[in-house]
């Protein structure tokens, strides 16, 4: 019985984790494949956006059993069918309301049983859920993880509190099994450090000499669902890299990373308006979308605003540092820290104000504490073990 890993829309918005994964479980002679809709506009590119280390899609493409899909999300399930009636597990990240859905029942018509495997790729992606359907196996990224999946019990990241998969509608009748298997973007970034240097990358992006990271939020944060300002965050966070550049001075470049759909629909039919990145032209060089674990293992640190590129960026052995915008905006409702958590996940400092930062700066610059990475990576988001994986693969097959 073969194995499929099924990248729904994601590589739209993602890199290519999916596809070094395929590669690890090949080489233990595993029968595996990956499918993947038409429908994702990276299929139709020769390469990926990476200014670095451009990779050629064409073997993803051979190697690929892509399904048809339309508008409203539906693809050609004989064909999906047909291709189950050989397949003993299935692969998927913990995706959208729709798509997952269909692949749910596309294997539950099948006569024999298949087992469904969750894995996840960062914090954002445990919120959407799967509409009450259980897998078989959940890979989560570590200790803390699965503490509040027994505790039943939420995590925050950034300005939202989200919930592990199926702990709404199905967590009192959840039986499968959860392992900690540790973030699957550790593959790319083990990718990264095999075939990316430092010296390249500043190459790539014309650096002279150091540089710090700032990441955006998410599209929400900054206007609304028809492209008008919400708030103060997007004047805030431009008066923020403006002061960093001014304390940091002329000797660092500061890199602007978006949030994924800021850089890309996620799939064609996505209709909402999203911020675009060339406002930020005048305050530091836009980094493109698959360079963003490269940027994040040379940066001096990372401003992250405690999102869930925090986890990416630990495994990079980046700092990150959080800065609310003032003293009442650390506390408040629709601050840059919401919920029970006042120290929340974050590998670096957490600053309630610009003006402790700028009185830490030096020590945020020169902060290099490996024990303390190794302890956040361990109860937050560790190293991916795929062993794990093929442990359950080669176990479901005797």
């Amino acid at each position: 019985m073969k194995s499929l890993i099924f990248s729904l829309t994601n590589l739209a918005t993602q890199p290519l984790s999916e596809y070094l994964l395929y590669f690890k479980l090949k080489e233990t002679n595993i029968d595996i494949d990956i499918a993947a809709f038409s429908f994702d506009t990276r299929f139709k590119q020769k390469t990926t956006d990476s200014l670095v280390r451009p990779r050629s899609l064409e073997p993803f493409q051979k190697d690929c059993l892509k399904f048809s899909a339309n508008k409203y999300n539906l693809f050609k399930s004989k064909c999906l069918s047909y291709y189950l009636n050989d397949a003993g597990h299935i692969l998927t990240r913990q995706v959208g309301r729709n798509t997952d859905l269909l692949v749910l029942k596309a294997i539950a018509k099948q006569s024999h049983n298949i087992k469904h495997i969750v894995y996840v790729m960062n914090s954002v992606g445990a919120g959407v859920g799967l509409g009450g359907k259980h897998p078989d196996y959940y890979l989560c990224p570590g200790l803390f993880w699965e503490k509040l999946l027994k505790d039943n019990k939420g995590f925050l990241t950034g300005l939202k509190k989200y919930n592990l998969p199926f702990l709404d509608e199905a967590k009192e009748n959840f039986q499968g099994k959860t392992i900690r298997s540790g973030l699957v973007s550790w593959l790319e970034i083990e990718d990264s450090t095999l075939h990316v240097s430092k010296e390249n990358f500043l190459k790539a992006y014309g650096i002279k000499n150091n540089f710090v990271i700032y990441c955006l939020e998410s599209t929400p944060k900054y206007i609304d669902e028809k492209g008008k300002p919400r708030g103060k965050a997007l004047s805030q966070t431009i008066e923020t890299i403006k002061k960093i550049q001014k304390v940091l001075g002329n000797d660092y470049d500061i890199l602007i990373k978006g949030h994924p759909f800021q850089y890309q629909k996620p799939y064609p039919w996505y209709n909402r308006k999203q911020l675009q990145l060339n406002i930020f032209d005048k305050y530091g060089k836009i980094l493109r979308p698959d360079d963003g674990y490269h940027a994040l293992r040379f940066a001096d640190f990372a401003v992250t605003g405690n999102s869930s590129v925090c986890y990416e960026a630990a495994l990079c052995g980046c700092t990150s540092v959080a800065i609310a915008d003032n003293n009442s905006d650390y506390y408040k409702k629709d601050g840059i820290f919401v919920g029970g958590f006042f120290t929340p996940e974050l590998y670096g400092f957490l600053f309630n104000n610009f003006e402790s930062f700028e009185e830490k700066i030096d020590e945020v610059i020169n902060f290099h504490n490996e024990n303390q990475r190794l302890v956040y990576l361990k109860e937050y988001g560790n190293f991916f073990k795929t062993e794990d994986l093929k442990n359950i693969l080669v176990m479901n097959e005797k």
